[in-house]
Protein backbone atom coordinates (compact mmCIF):
# COMPACT_ATOMS: atom_id res chain seq x y z
CA UNK A 1 0.00 0.00 0.00
CA UNK A 2 1.57 3.75 -1.37
CA UNK A 3 1.64 6.40 1.08
CA UNK A 4 -0.87 9.28 -0.42
CA UNK A 5 0.74 12.67 -0.22
CA UNK A 6 -2.37 13.95 -1.41
CA UNK A 7 -4.55 13.32 1.40
CA UNK A 8 -1.64 14.32 3.44
CA UNK A 9 -1.57 17.56 2.05
CA UNK A 10 -5.06 18.14 2.73
CA UNK A 11 -5.17 17.06 6.22
CA UNK A 12 -2.51 19.52 6.97
CA UNK A 13 -4.38 22.22 5.46
CA UNK A 14 -6.14 24.62 7.62
CA UNK A 15 -9.92 25.10 7.98
CA UNK A 16 -10.41 28.85 8.51
CA UNK A 17 -14.07 29.32 7.41
CA UNK A 18 -16.81 28.58 5.01
CA UNK A 19 -14.76 28.11 2.03
CA UNK A 20 -12.07 26.34 3.23
CA UNK A 21 -14.52 23.93 5.22
CA UNK A 22 -16.35 23.07 1.40
CA UNK A 23 -13.11 23.22 -0.25
CA UNK A 24 -11.81 20.04 1.91
CA UNK A 25 -14.62 18.22 2.41
CA UNK A 26 -14.81 17.65 -1.48
CA UNK A 27 -11.63 16.77 -1.58
CA UNK A 28 -11.17 14.23 0.87
CA UNK A 29 -14.58 12.64 -0.84
CA UNK A 30 -12.96 12.90 -4.18
CA UNK A 31 -9.44 11.08 -2.76
CA UNK A 32 -11.10 8.76 -0.62
CA UNK A 33 -14.13 7.88 -3.33
CA UNK A 34 -11.19 7.19 -6.16
CA UNK A 35 -9.72 4.52 -3.31
CA UNK A 36 -10.27 0.80 -3.39
CA UNK A 37 -12.60 -0.56 -0.70
CA UNK A 38 -9.90 -2.91 1.11
CA UNK A 39 -7.74 0.40 0.99
CA UNK A 40 -10.25 1.62 3.68
CA UNK A 41 -7.78 2.07 6.29
CA UNK A 42 -7.53 0.27 9.96
CA UNK A 43 -9.85 -3.18 10.36
CA UNK A 44 -12.94 -2.39 11.66
CA UNK A 45 -12.97 -2.86 15.18
CA UNK A 46 -9.56 -0.79 15.59
CA UNK A 47 -10.83 1.81 13.94
CA UNK A 48 -14.37 2.21 16.59
CA UNK A 49 -12.25 1.72 19.04
CA UNK A 50 -9.39 4.61 18.18
CA UNK A 51 -12.99 6.29 17.23
CA UNK A 52 -14.15 6.11 20.60
CA UNK A 53 -10.48 7.17 22.25
CA UNK A 54 -10.55 10.58 20.26
CA UNK A 55 -14.68 11.69 20.53
CA UNK A 56 -14.23 14.96 22.31
CA UNK A 57 -10.27 16.10 21.49
CA UNK A 58 -9.55 19.25 20.15
CA UNK A 59 -8.10 19.90 16.40
CA UNK A 60 -4.84 20.61 17.88
CA UNK A 61 -4.55 17.72 19.84
CA UNK A 62 -6.03 15.40 17.43
CA UNK A 63 -3.29 16.41 15.38
CA UNK A 64 -1.01 15.93 18.05
CA UNK A 65 -1.62 12.72 19.14
CA UNK A 66 -2.54 11.31 15.37
CA UNK A 67 -1.72 13.59 12.61
CA UNK A 68 1.61 14.23 13.86
CA UNK A 69 2.33 10.45 13.70
CA UNK A 70 1.21 9.54 11.09
CA UNK A 71 2.83 11.69 8.89
CA UNK A 72 6.13 10.51 10.48
CA UNK A 73 5.35 6.87 10.09
CA UNK A 74 4.26 7.72 6.20
CA UNK A 75 1.24 5.50 7.80
CA UNK A 76 -1.65 5.45 5.11
CA UNK A 77 -3.62 3.23 7.41
CA UNK A 78 -3.86 5.74 10.24
CA UNK A 79 -4.29 8.66 7.42
CA UNK A 80 -7.33 7.54 5.77
CA UNK A 81 -8.86 6.92 9.36
CA UNK A 82 -7.86 10.55 10.25
CA UNK A 83 -10.00 11.29 6.98
CA UNK A 84 -12.63 9.67 7.47
CA UNK A 85 -12.84 11.23 10.93
CA UNK A 86 -12.25 14.92 9.69
CA UNK A 87 -15.26 14.20 6.73
CA UNK A 88 -17.42 13.68 10.34
CA UNK A 89 -16.28 17.38 11.32
CA UNK A 90 -16.95 18.93 8.46
CA UNK A 91 -20.31 17.49 8.53
CA UNK A 92 -21.35 19.19 11.33
CA UNK A 93 -20.37 22.45 10.64
CA UNK A 94 -21.61 22.50 6.32
CA UNK A 95 -25.30 22.08 6.28
CA UNK A 96 -26.87 18.94 4.75
CA UNK A 97 -28.09 20.66 1.60
CA UNK A 98 -24.62 22.04 0.45
CA UNK A 99 -23.53 18.59 1.38
CA UNK A 100 -25.87 16.95 -0.91
CA UNK A 101 -24.81 19.58 -3.96
CA UNK A 102 -20.92 18.97 -3.21
CA UNK A 103 -21.82 15.07 -3.30
CA UNK A 104 -23.68 15.83 -6.72
CA UNK A 105 -20.68 17.99 -8.54
CA UNK A 106 -19.79 16.42 -11.91
CA UNK A 107 -16.53 14.97 -11.81
CA UNK A 108 -16.55 13.45 -8.42
CA UNK A 109 -15.64 9.78 -7.81
CA UNK A 110 -17.46 7.73 -5.67
CA UNK A 111 -16.56 4.06 -6.54
CA UNK A 112 -15.19 3.24 -3.31
CA UNK A 113 -18.10 1.17 -1.26
CA UNK A 114 -16.80 2.07 2.58
CA UNK A 115 -17.05 5.49 1.44
CA UNK A 116 -20.79 4.86 0.38
CA UNK A 117 -21.87 3.28 3.16
CA UNK A 118 -20.46 6.01 5.15
CA UNK A 119 -22.10 8.68 3.76
CA UNK A 120 -25.32 7.05 3.47
CA UNK A 121 -25.56 6.40 7.10
CA UNK A 122 -26.04 9.81 7.68
CA UNK A 123 -28.09 12.77 6.71
CA UNK A 124 -30.69 12.42 4.47
CA UNK A 125 -30.11 14.59 1.91
CA UNK A 126 -26.25 13.47 1.49
CA UNK A 127 -27.68 10.31 2.18
CA UNK A 128 -29.59 10.40 -1.13
CA UNK A 129 -27.11 12.25 -3.21
CA UNK A 130 -24.45 9.24 -2.52
CA UNK A 131 -26.60 6.42 -3.57
CA UNK A 132 -27.70 8.24 -6.42
CA UNK A 133 -24.35 9.13 -8.10
CA UNK A 134 -22.21 6.16 -6.55
CA UNK A 135 -20.28 4.34 -9.36
CA UNK A 136 -19.69 0.87 -7.96
CA UNK A 137 -19.21 -2.55 -9.50
CA UNK A 138 -21.60 -5.17 -9.12
CA UNK A 139 -20.07 -6.99 -6.42
CA UNK A 140 -19.62 -3.96 -4.35
CA UNK A 141 -23.20 -3.38 -4.25
CA UNK A 142 -24.47 -7.16 -3.25
CA UNK A 143 -21.54 -6.37 -0.38
CA UNK A 144 -23.40 -2.95 0.36
CA UNK A 145 -26.72 -3.03 0.32
CA UNK A 146 -27.37 -5.38 3.46
CA UNK A 147 -24.99 -2.93 5.08
CA UNK A 148 -27.68 0.41 4.15
CA UNK A 149 -29.85 2.33 6.57
CA UNK A 150 -33.36 1.35 5.19
CA UNK A 151 -33.43 5.33 4.42
CA UNK A 152 -30.42 5.14 2.11
CA UNK A 153 -32.12 1.73 0.64
CA UNK A 154 -35.10 2.88 -0.31
CA UNK A 155 -33.52 5.87 -2.30
CA UNK A 156 -31.40 3.02 -3.91
CA UNK A 157 -34.72 1.78 -5.44
CA UNK A 158 -35.07 4.83 -7.65
CA UNK A 159 -31.72 3.82 -9.95
CA UNK A 160 -32.42 2.50 -12.76
CA UNK A 161 -28.75 1.79 -13.94
CA UNK A 162 -28.31 -1.43 -11.22
CA UNK A 163 -27.64 -5.11 -11.92
CA UNK A 164 -30.20 -7.49 -12.56
CA UNK A 165 -28.49 -8.87 -8.76
CA UNK A 166 -28.71 -5.93 -6.87
CA UNK A 167 -32.06 -5.53 -8.27
CA UNK A 168 -32.60 -8.76 -7.03
CA UNK A 169 -31.41 -8.11 -4.10
CA UNK A 170 -33.49 -5.09 -3.23
CA UNK A 171 -36.67 -6.83 -3.89
CA UNK A 172 -35.76 -10.00 -1.71
CA UNK A 173 -34.85 -7.38 1.16
CA UNK A 174 -37.70 -4.93 0.76
CA UNK A 175 -37.97 -1.51 1.30
CA UNK A 176 -39.14 -1.99 4.73
CA UNK A 177 -36.75 -4.03 5.98
CA UNK A 178 -36.75 -2.98 9.37
CA UNK A 179 -33.03 -4.37 10.52
CA UNK A 180 -31.29 -1.79 12.46
CA UNK A 181 -28.49 0.11 10.31
CA UNK A 182 -24.71 -0.57 11.18
CA UNK A 183 -21.97 2.21 10.96
CA UNK A 184 -19.85 2.41 7.99
CA UNK A 185 -16.94 0.64 10.82
CA UNK A 186 -19.01 -2.11 11.18
CA UNK A 187 -18.50 -3.40 7.63
CA UNK A 188 -15.96 -6.03 8.63
CA UNK A 189 -13.39 -7.38 6.16
CA UNK A 190 -12.99 -10.74 4.85
CA UNK A 191 -10.89 -12.87 7.62
CA UNK A 192 -12.27 -10.41 10.14
CA UNK A 193 -14.13 -11.65 13.69
CA UNK A 194 -17.03 -8.95 14.20
CA UNK A 195 -16.39 -10.57 17.72
CA UNK A 196 -12.58 -9.60 17.82
CA UNK A 197 -13.34 -6.09 19.05
CA UNK A 198 -10.24 -4.31 20.83
CA UNK A 199 -10.40 -2.48 24.80
CA UNK A 200 -10.86 0.73 24.67
CA UNK A 201 -7.80 1.08 27.51
CA UNK A 202 -4.75 -1.00 27.63
CA UNK A 203 -4.70 -4.14 29.68
CA UNK A 204 -2.99 -3.94 33.09
CA UNK A 205 0.02 -5.05 33.31
CA UNK A 206 0.48 -7.67 36.15
CA UNK A 207 3.50 -9.34 37.80
CA UNK A 208 4.38 -11.81 34.72
CA UNK A 209 4.23 -8.99 32.32
CA UNK A 210 1.82 -7.43 29.65
CA UNK A 211 -1.09 -9.62 28.42
CA UNK A 212 -3.33 -8.33 25.45
CA UNK A 213 -5.90 -9.85 23.17
CA UNK A 214 -3.67 -11.40 19.87
CA UNK A 215 -5.45 -8.69 17.40
CA UNK A 216 -3.82 -5.69 19.24
CA UNK A 217 -0.49 -7.32 19.68
CA UNK A 218 -0.91 -8.00 15.97
CA UNK A 219 -1.92 -4.51 14.96
CA UNK A 220 0.89 -3.06 16.90
CA UNK A 221 3.39 -4.80 15.51
CA UNK A 222 2.05 -3.65 11.86
CA UNK A 223 1.48 0.62 12.96
CA UNK A 224 2.15 0.91 16.15
CA UNK A 225 -1.57 1.93 16.39
CA UNK A 226 -1.41 -0.21 20.27
CA UNK A 227 1.23 2.18 21.38
CA UNK A 228 -0.52 5.29 19.90
CA UNK A 229 -3.57 4.32 21.78
CA UNK A 230 -1.91 4.34 24.98
CA UNK A 231 -0.49 7.74 24.42
CA UNK A 232 -3.94 8.73 23.63
CA UNK A 233 -5.08 7.45 27.00
CA UNK A 234 -2.51 8.73 28.92
CA UNK A 235 -2.99 11.96 27.68
CA UNK A 236 -6.99 12.12 28.60
CA UNK A 237 -6.23 10.51 32.34
CA UNK A 238 -3.72 13.51 32.79
CA UNK A 239 -6.38 16.18 31.33
CA UNK A 240 -9.00 14.55 33.72
CA UNK A 241 -6.61 14.73 36.72
CA UNK A 242 -5.90 18.35 35.88
CA UNK A 243 -8.32 20.23 38.29
CA UNK A 244 -10.64 22.89 36.83
CA UNK A 245 -10.80 26.66 37.41
CA UNK A 246 -13.05 28.17 39.18
CA UNK A 247 -14.66 24.98 40.68
CA UNK A 248 -18.64 25.45 42.05
CA UNK A 249 -18.60 25.79 45.73
CA UNK A 250 -19.74 22.69 48.34
CA UNK A 251 -19.61 19.98 45.43
CA UNK A 252 -18.88 19.03 41.71
CA UNK A 253 -22.39 19.80 39.85
CA UNK A 254 -20.57 21.28 37.21
CA UNK A 255 -18.85 17.90 36.47
CA UNK A 256 -22.58 16.22 36.25
CA UNK A 257 -22.49 14.76 32.01
CA UNK A 258 -25.75 14.94 30.50
CA UNK A 259 -26.10 13.60 26.47
CA UNK A 260 -25.54 15.79 23.85
CA UNK A 261 -28.78 17.23 22.05
CA UNK A 262 -29.05 15.00 18.69
CA UNK A 263 -29.99 17.44 15.41
CA UNK A 264 -31.77 15.15 13.30
CA UNK A 265 -33.35 11.65 13.68
CA UNK A 266 -34.28 9.10 11.06
CA UNK A 267 -37.44 6.88 12.02
CA UNK A 268 -40.07 4.87 10.21
CA UNK A 269 -43.70 3.83 10.76
CA UNK A 270 -45.08 0.84 10.68
CA UNK A 271 -48.58 0.56 8.42
CA UNK A 272 -50.56 1.12 11.79
CA UNK A 273 -48.70 4.70 12.34
CA UNK A 274 -46.36 3.58 15.02
CA UNK A 275 -42.29 4.16 15.15
CA UNK A 276 -41.11 0.79 14.55
CA UNK A 277 -37.19 2.12 14.08
CA UNK A 278 -35.47 4.83 14.82
CA UNK A 279 -31.64 5.82 15.30
CA UNK A 280 -29.66 3.43 17.74
CA UNK A 281 -29.17 7.20 20.06
CA UNK A 282 -32.64 7.92 20.25
CA UNK A 283 -34.48 4.05 19.65
CA UNK A 284 -35.25 3.78 23.07
CA UNK A 285 -37.28 6.82 23.31
CA UNK A 286 -39.14 6.65 20.15
CA UNK A 287 -39.56 2.66 19.23
CA UNK A 288 -43.51 1.90 19.89
CA UNK A 289 -44.66 5.62 19.99
CA UNK A 290 -47.21 6.73 18.08
CA UNK A 291 -47.96 9.94 17.25
CA UNK A 292 -51.07 11.80 18.40
CA UNK A 293 -53.19 15.06 17.88
CA UNK A 294 -51.87 18.18 19.55
CA UNK A 295 -54.01 18.21 22.29
CA UNK A 296 -53.52 14.26 23.83
CA UNK A 297 -51.33 13.32 25.73
CA UNK A 298 -49.41 11.59 23.22
CA UNK A 299 -45.17 11.58 23.68
CA UNK A 300 -45.30 12.51 19.96
CA UNK A 301 -47.79 15.00 19.08
CA UNK A 302 -48.96 16.24 15.63
CA UNK A 303 -51.73 18.59 13.77
CA UNK A 304 -54.78 17.23 13.09
CA UNK A 305 -54.29 17.76 9.35
CA UNK A 306 -50.67 15.99 9.75
CA UNK A 307 -51.90 13.59 10.92
CA UNK A 308 -55.17 13.30 8.80
CA UNK A 309 -51.87 13.08 5.74
CA UNK A 310 -50.53 10.30 7.97
CA UNK A 311 -53.69 8.17 7.51
CA UNK A 312 -53.97 9.44 3.82
CA UNK A 313 -50.25 7.76 3.18
CA UNK A 314 -49.56 11.28 1.80
CA UNK A 315 -45.92 13.23 1.70
CA UNK A 316 -45.10 15.43 4.94
CA UNK A 317 -42.86 18.38 4.28
CA UNK A 318 -41.87 20.81 7.13
CA UNK A 319 -44.53 19.19 9.72
CA UNK A 320 -43.76 20.55 13.16
CA UNK A 321 -44.08 17.92 15.52
CA UNK A 322 -43.76 17.85 19.48
CA UNK A 323 -42.24 15.64 21.56
CA UNK A 324 -42.56 15.49 25.16
CA UNK A 325 -39.19 13.27 25.82
CA UNK A 326 -36.14 13.31 27.50
CA UNK A 327 -34.08 16.32 26.87
CA UNK A 328 -31.89 14.68 24.17
CA UNK A 329 -35.28 15.13 22.39
CA UNK A 330 -37.52 17.48 24.04
CA UNK A 331 -39.27 19.95 22.07
CA UNK A 332 -40.77 20.87 18.57
CA UNK A 333 -39.10 18.91 15.79
CA UNK A 334 -39.79 19.62 11.69
CA UNK A 335 -40.59 16.70 10.05
CA UNK A 336 -40.03 15.48 6.47
CA UNK A 337 -41.55 11.92 5.80
CA UNK A 338 -42.74 10.08 2.68
CA UNK A 339 -44.66 7.06 2.07
CA UNK A 340 -43.24 3.32 0.92
CA UNK A 341 -45.84 1.29 -0.55
CA UNK A 342 -44.70 -2.65 -0.83
CA UNK A 343 -45.67 -4.62 -4.11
Amino acid sequence: MHFDDRLATVLRSDVGGDRAARTQFRQLLDLLGAARAEDAGLPAATSRALAQQVEGLSRQEMDAQLLHPALERRDHKLLTFLAYHRISELSGVIPAEERSRIIREPGLRLRNRRLVAFLADGDAKPAAAVVATARLTEDDWLALVPQLPVMARGFLRHRRDLPPSVKALLAQMGVRDNVLPLPESAIVEEGEAAEDVLPAVPVPTGETGSRKPAREATTEKAGGIGELRRRIEAFREARRETPKDPQLPLGDAGEIETAARVDTVDFTLDSNGRIDWADEAVAPFLVGVKPGSAHSPAIARLADTALLALDRRQVLRGVQMELAAPPILAGAWRVDAAPQFSD
